[in-house]
């Protein structure tokens, strides 16, 4: 099967999801990071205007963005669950 094809990669023009999640809250901290999703807030209302190249690009760094958020919050004692 051609690499263009591949079942894992897709049509440059498909559609791209948003990654929201229904947990919309800005990072407490200042970052503008949605803590539920990990896109920022200026990505989440530019969204609908994105074209899928650059939704795809904002998908592929959220996983960062969140165990970023995760990692500094156990720093600090938080857990998932803690109240802040």
């Amino acid at each position: 099967m051609p690499p263009e094809s591949a079942p894992d990669r897709p049509a440059p023009d498909a559609p791209v999801a948003s990654p929201c999640v229904s947990v919309c809250v800005l990072d407490p901290a200042g970052t503008s990071v949605c803590v539920g999703c990990g896109r920022t807030l200026d990505e989440v209302a530019a969204w609908s205007e994105m074209s899928n190249a650059e939704r795809r690009e904002v998908v592929a760094r959220c996983p960062a963005r969140l165990a970023a958020l995760r990692e500094r919050n156990r720093a600090r004692g938080w857990d998932d669950h803690a109240s802040r």
